[in-house]
């Protein structure tokens, strides 16, 4: 059976337009995961949502952050 779950990946995700996307996809029922690279800014989206959210803390400017990145969100969505 094909899963109809939407996922994202939003890169600068814990503050500014970045945060507005994660919090209105979220509640549009996306899976979404972020990153960024304020550690604590994403930590505290997190802590603040009522949805299911993952942060993972990089730098889109590093190939290996990247390459975590994708990774870890495509392990947390099953995907």
């Amino acid at each position: 059976m094909e899963s109809t779950q939407r996922v994202a990946l939003v890169t600068g995700g814990a503050k500014g337009i970045g945060r507005g996307i994660v919090l209105h996809l979220a509640a549009a029922g996306w899976k979404v995961a972020f990153c960024d690279t304020d550690q604590a800014a994403g930590e505290q989206l997190v802590a603040g949502s009522e949805h299911s959210i993952l942060f993972v803390q990089g730098d889109v400017a590093s190939e290996p952050d990247v390459e975590r990145i994708v990774s870890q969100a495509v392990n947390w969505a099953g995907a």
